[in-house]
């Protein structure tokens, strides 16, 4: 009896002595994990990540990593964000967002906490010690989750510009290499208001669901929700527009697997644009047939003049894309007129203006209609059977070919060679065989449509209001 005793005694003794020695092994396992991940994973989503320092203790380790930042990848426009990591080892970890159990099994609990400079300007701006709090629960089979939450702020800018922010909070289910992202991002209201006008969003939500592949492209869909967004001058609500869902997906493409179809649509339920009120609303976008070297070129940084639009030309070209474009035709033209009259009232000529705002809406109104009346005469949008939508479709050739709508177009590589000729190259008089040779570009054919330039001034020319107004 005493032996059995005994036997239970050791058995129990020995697996306290494993609990208790859990939290350093799992201190081992973190460590090799930032160091891993750190230096084979060095760029994710554009941002480069490193691990400047590691100090492991028994029960609790901390870590300082700089995220590197290049917008468009434009290394001469980086900036760095360093962290300080305050990581509890597991197995047994403070579950902070569990409701019934307050301890859950997790390899680590990571504290995230922003360094100088970056903390002390949010201070500056949220008036809060900590205006950002980032957790994150690292778990045993490979995925972790980062919460975060943002306190809401209540400010006055040095323009008398009154900022509410309700704050923010999110939950993001990833993998421990960040290559696969899930998650859901709320905030319950931003307002903006002075002594002339007020712009209020109410109840932000956006989730997303992507998995970044080896060419770092992220493969997956994306929604964001806005209950309600009103714009108002004097207390009168001008702008209302309530139950807007976007969504986009990016997946390949079923028939070819080294290409991508992506799509965007837009549904706005109900709005309301001055006096007219309008409903069910949808615009979107169909993009086939792209490769992932397009969307490369979307995020690389170019100097030189037209070269963006001349690579992301020739990638459709190449690919040979289809690109079709629906928008709802009444509700965007009331939109546009908006803005074009908000613009306009702001300038220095709408300041001036003696006439009514009614003469003056009215006015831009019947020139926004008139410029999308234009746009369907040249066959660059197809007004539809119903009177309610405007559309556009485009196709491109590997042999140089554009069709928008039926119909082929010039290539504009050609224009733009041509303008970025020498200004020596000039053409020789009539009647006269020039020496110089012509300037060909491969794989171009012969435009059966062209734009020409008294239409191209036309149209520039009617979309401005005239300051002679």
């Amino acid at each position: 009896m005493r032996k059995h005793s005994y036997n239970r005694l050791l058995t129990t003794c020995a697996i306290l002595g494993l609990i208790a020695l859990t939290p350093y092994f799992s201190g081992i396992l973190i460590e090799k994990y930032y160091r891993q991940f750190t230096s084979q994973t060095t760029e994710i989503s554009g941002l480069k990540v490193a691990l400047k320092e590691f100090k492991r203790n028994f029960f609790t380790s901390t870590a300082i990593i700089e995220i590197q930042v290049s917008p468009n990848n434009n290394q001469n426009a980086s900036y760095i964000i360093p962290i300080e990591q305050k990581i509890v080892h597991g197995p047994f970890v403070i579950d902070f967002k569990a409701k019934k159990m307050p301890f859950s099994i997790a390899l680590a609990h990571i504290h995230n906490v922003l360094s100088d400079p970056f903390k002390t300007q949010l201070t500056e701006v949220f008036h809060h010690e900590n205006p950002i709090t980032v957790m994150t629960k690292l778990g045993f089979l490979g995925k972790g989750t980062t919460y975060f939450s943002g306190v809401s702020i209540k400010q006055t800018t040095k323009t008398n510009l009154d900022i509410m922010w309700d704050g923010i909070d999110g939950k993001i289910v990833h993998s421990l290499d960040l290559r696969s992202l899930k998650g859901e991002i709320t905030a319950p209201k931003l307002s903006l208001n002075n002594q002339d006008f007020k712009l209020d969003i109410i109840n932000i939500s956006s989730k997303f669901k992507t998995t970044q592949k080896e060419n770092n492209l992220a493969i997956g869909n994306s929604a964001l929700f806005i209950q309600e967004l009103t714009y108002q001058e004097k207390e009168q609500a001008l702008l209302k527009l309530a139950n807007i869902n976007i969504s986009s997906i990016l997946e390949n493409d079923k028939t070819n697997s080294e290409k991508l179809v992506y799509s965007l649509i837009a549904k706005i339920a109900d709005s309301r644009i001055l006096q007219q009120a309008f409903a069910e609303n949808v615009y979107q976008l169909t993009a086939k047939s792209i490769t992932p070297d397009f969307f490369n070129v979307l995020h690389a940084s170019y100097d030189k003049k037209f070269a963006l639009f001349d690579d992301l030309l020739r990638q459709l070209l190449n690919s040979q894309a289809n690109i079709n474009i629906v928008i709802p035709k009444h509700f965007t033209q009331a939109l546009i007129a908006f803005c074009d009259l908000q613009l306009y009232k702001n300038g220095i000529m709408g300041k001036i203006d003696p006439r009514s705002k009614e003469q003056i809406s009215d006015e831009i109104a019947t020139k926004t209609r008139e410029r999308f009346s234009k746009l369907v005469a040249n066959k660059i949008f197809i007004d539809s059977e119903d009177d309610q939508q405007y559309k556009l479709a485009l196709e491109f050739d590997k042999i140089g070919k554009i069709i928008l709508n039926g119909e082929q177009l010039q290539n504009p590589l050609q224009s733009l060679q041509v303008m970025e000729q020498p200004a020596a190259t000039t053409a020789a008089p009539v009647g006269v065989e020039s020496s110089v040779p012509e300037t060909t570009v491969p794989a171009v054919t012969v435009p059966t449509k062209n734009i020409t330039d008294q239409e191209i001034i036309d149209h520039s020319t009617d979309s401005e209001v005239h300051s002679d107004n």
